[in-house]
């Protein structure tokens, strides 16, 4: 069976796709052949660009593109979630496949640790299980890796693709796992997309990626967009029908910890001061004499920076963890007390006994999605289903008290509807 287009720059590296189908230049008809871009700019005579694309790879109207048609095997494909779905996993995942038959998209709006990745699997499933192509998007490489090895788990006779970083592996495979900044190889392929943390940076607020979205989709493709903030912006076609579904119970069933307000004037100051607030001080102290892990968000790396050689001196043993860092799984793995860190650990994390503390916490940085998400690190487990989560700021922002207000509504949604 074939599938839609996979796209080129070049043909030297990736000669094992055999000839291209189609060959044509990048910029035509006055639109980027990649993301579908019309805002073009001149950068010669005769010659433009897309600004769009540009921020990844050069695109221009001498850029050659080519398309090579890939063809899927059949695999046997079962399903082996490990774990029972729980009533309101299985009425969220019933919903999902409910509207899917119905042509419709879904927003899938989870509370953190619902388990979303369990409740769309019996999508996928059914997906492959109709001979569909299937794929999965998600913001960052390190959450990508670590769903290659759930997904190969829960689907033991299927071959899954992967592309993320400077990784492709990918044949003739009808599941892919693909980072969102990949997404420009494909078009035309996806019956289903599963876009993960569709609120997430780079996707939220990004036209690029949303073009990429619907470009990458069939013409009887459908999207399931899943994110545990409140769906402001959602990526969904005007012309599409569209549903959300609200899981706003965690698999275990107890309630989310609702983040306090600490008030510490000039942090920012004290820190690069080398002076560590008292109320600071306690607040890991209690953590740590409690053998908890703990996580202190910070706005900027100059701050985190700061805040972990400040740590260093105070004799806690500390790590500090930005985007940049390449060695985030060995840090891990090492003995630690405490993790500094910048937005990149928003998501994807799970750790026993979690308590967290996001310092500076009424920075811009710090808008009420991301704080949703920081404050949703704690308490994922069934065994420890609870923790503290304190924001440290001089005063309660707009963003504080809206995540502190939207963490207080979801759990009375919860309770009014058992």
């Amino acid at each position: 069976m074939l599938t839609g287009g996979f796209l080129f720059q070049d043909t030297k590296e990736h000669k094992r796709f055999g000839k291209p189908v189609r060959q044509t230049f990048a910029i035509a008809d006055g639109h980027c052949q990649f993301c579908g871009n019309d805002c073009l700019r001149i950068v010669g005579e005769g010659i433009t660009m897309c600004p769009s694309c540009s921020k990844q790879r050069h695109v221009t109207s001498l850029t050659k593109r080519f398309v090579y048609v890939r063809k899927k095997r059949i695999d046997d494909h079962i399903l082996t979630i490990g774990v029972s779905l729980t009533h309101t996993q299985h009425h969220a995942a019933e919903s999902i496949m409910h509207y899917l038959a119905l042509k419709e998209d879904v927003i899938v709006r989870a509370v953190c640790g619902a388990g979303k990745t369990e409740i769309v699997m019996p999508a996928i499933f059914a997906s492959l299980k109709s001979n569909l192509t299937v794929g999965y998007i998600v913001p960052r490489i390190a959450i990508a890796k670590q769903l290659k090895k759930r997904f190969n788990d829960a689907f033991p006779q299927t071959s899954i693709g992967f592309l993320a970083g400077g990784e492709t592996h990918l044949d003739k495979q009808s599941f892919i796992v693909v980072i969102l900044q990949r997404l420009w190889h494909f078009t035309h392929e996806f019956d289903l997309l599963i876009v993960d943390e569709s609120d997430a940076f780079p996707l939220k607020g990004n036209p690029y990626y949303k073009r990429l979205i619907q470009r990458s989709l069939t013409d009887r493709g459908r999207c399931v967009f899943m994110s545990a903030t409140g769906q402001k912006e959602m990526v969904t076609h005007p012309k599409r029908n569209t549903t959300m579904i609200d899981v706003n119970r965690r698999y275990h069933g107890h309630a989310l910890d609702v983040p306090a307000y600490v008030r510490v004037g000039k942090l920012d100051k004290r820190l690069n001061g080398f002076d560590l607030p008292d109320r600071v001080r306690h607040f890991i102290d209690d953590c740590l004499m409690r053998n908890y892990p703990l996580f202190l968000f910070v706005p900027t790396k100059r701050s985190g920076w700061a805040l972990n050689r400040l740590l260093n001196d105070y004799g806690y043993a500390s790590w500090f963890i930005s985007a940049e860092s390449d060695d985030k799984e060995r840090v891990f793995k090492h003995g630690w007390e405490v993790i500094v860190t910048t937005t990149v650990l928003e998501r994807g994390v799970t750790f026993t006994d979690l308590w967290v503390g996001v310092m500076m916490a009424d920075h811009p940085v710090f808008d009420s999605d991301t704080l949703v998400q920081i404050a949703g690190r704690v308490g994922r487990k069934a065994t420890a289903p609870h923790g503290r989560i304190l924001f440290f700021a001089k005063t309660l922002s707009r963003a504080m008290d809206d995540a502190m207000t939207d963490i207080r509504q979801t759990n009375k949604e919860k309770s009014d509807a058992l």
